[in-house]
């Protein structure tokens, strides 16, 4: 948007400003391409975020007490194929439109919702600070809120257990099995496309 705010038709973009939720990008897709077109691009853009995140897992803080929100920059060509142009770290939460408030807001919220877990404001360190609501209905569901679980690591340690496991059995021959594994399939999360 940073570009495209500058050109004359951009105010033609109606109150969203060229900017659509998720779900709002997949009912046009499942309308215009097909369900199983909509279900492929999301799976192609999951396992874009997860090779974006693996390829710097190195050099990513991993502290227990906090967290980062990345935000995405995808670009879908006419074949669907999501092109990653780049990724914020701590992305602007500013808004210039209706629609993106209202994402931007549901972003805030579902990520404070992963965040904090059921109860935090009524117990600890939060006690006093006022109610809120359970989070999550299921401790091991692969939904939390609008995010769905993209890639499960401790699936491909437990498939690498496996295989050495096997391994040594076998005196020391390799084994035959795949120790990678593929992520859940690759949903939403509340953001907006660009």
């Amino acid at each position: 948007v940073a570009i495209q705010k500058h050109s004359d038709e951009y105010s033609s973009g109606g109150t969203h400003g060229w900017k659509w939720s998720l779900q709002n990008l997949l009912a046009y897709i499942e309308g215009t391409r097909g369900l199983d077109a909509a279900d492929a691009m999301m799976g192609s853009i999951g396992w874009l975020i997860v090779h974006s995140l693996k390829a710097v897992q190195n050099v990513i803080i991993n502290d227990k007490h906090c967290f980062e929100c990345y935000g995405y920059d995808v670009m879908l060509d006419s074949d669907l194929k999501p092109w990653l142009i780049e990724v914020n770290a701590s992305p602007s939460l500013s808004t210039t439109t209706t629609t993106d408030r209202i994402l931007k807001t549901q972003l805030i919220s579902e990520v404070m919702a992963l965040v904090f877990p059921p109860n935090f404001l009524e117990a600890g360190r939060g006690a006093g600070m006022g109610s809120r609501r359970p989070a999550f209905a299921g401790e091991e569901s692969t939904h939390q809120g609008d995010f769905e679980l993209l890639y499960d690591e401790s699936a491909e340690i437990e498939a690498e257990r496996v295989r050495k496991e096997l391994e040594a059995a076998r005196g020391g021959r390799k084994s035959n099995i795949n120790s990678r594994t593929g992520p859940s399939r690759a949903t939403h999360s509340p953001s907006a496309f660009k």
